[in-house]
């Protein structure tokens, strides 16, 4: 068994190379890394955690979402200034947000 991260390149190469080989498995989502075609051809499985990082995308999404309302990037800026105003950006109460994406996030 080959596991791998993202960066790692599986391309055809190695896998001719792994005679021995029987399963890839990707630790995260996405197989663009690998060369499935390559492995299909010699029966080896390859596997990947397509749901690893579903709520670490939801959460930072969402907080990206509150930053941008509230303006946490200038706030942070007056701050270091030594400036500091009370009210930045707006309050997220009576607001809407809508969310839109595909697969397992934002649907």
């Amino acid at each position: 068994m080959l596991v791998v991260r993202g960066r790692t390149k599986v391309d055809h190469r190695l896998i001719e190379i792994a005679t021995n080989l029987k399963v890839i498995a990707r630790a995260g989502i996405g197989l663009d890394s690998i060369d499935v075609e390559a492995a299909k051809e010699r029966k080896i499985k390859v596997v990947y955690a397509p749901g690893s990082s579903t709520q670490s995308v939801v959460e930072l999404t969402v907080m990206l979402a509150i930053m941008l309302l509230r303006n946490v990037k200038q706030a942070m800026e007056l701050v270091e200034r030594g400036e500091f105003i009370k009210t930045t950006g707006q309050e997220l109460k009576g607001k809407t947000l809508g969310i839109i994406g595909f697969g397992r996030i934002g649907y």
